[in-house]
């Protein structure tokens, strides 16, 4: 992966082919891109699409990158548009066990959020593509903030 806050390419070296993700997308404002634990396919989270300031949260494998779900783009888990800018964006994935004891995957997602002075963190479950938790709480947008998924499957938020 290359990645600029403008761009996203897709570099496979043994094959030499190349996929402009963030053309393909209409996606700038890059704020995350992460790998999942096994390897297979990455997530991608941009603050803006087709010039749209919003949520952006699309999944893409790794295997084949121009393969895809709809209308020949990737699978978009979050599509929200909104007029607010985010930062300090962390992508992080969560290994957990449903009610049934059946392993589950699923993405951690934390950012601050201009204008309404909040960070946020929500749990998004890529088996029944929901958001199953979401925590808010304020936060200025000048000062810096960082969110980590630990181990145990806690968060712990670092604020100045």
């Amino acid at each position: 992966m290359v990645t600029s806050t403008e761009a996203v390419w897709f570099v496979n070296i043994t094959t030499k082919k190349q996929v402009d993700l963030g053309h393909r997308e209409e996606v700038t404002d890059i704020e995350n891109v992460t790998v999942s634990t096994k390897n297979d396919e990455f997530f991608v989270l941009a603050n803006k699409s087709a010039g749209k300031l919003g949520y952006y949260l699309f999944r893409v494998k790794i295997d084949d990158p121009t393969a895809t779900r709809t209308e020949g783009r990737a699978e978009y888990l979050i599509r929200w548009e909104n007029k607010l800018e985010i930062a300090n964006v962390d992508i992080q994935i969560q290994q957990d066990q449903d009610e049934n004891g059946t392993p589950e995957t699923n993405v951690v997602v934390s950012y601050k959020c201009i204008g309404i002075n909040t960070f946020n963190v929500f749990v998004f479950c890529l088996k029944t593509k929901l958001i199953k938790f979401w925590h808010e709480s304020f936060q200025l947008w000048e000062s810096p903030v960082k969110g980590f998924l630990l181990p145990s499957h806690d968060f712990l938020i670092i604020s100045s």
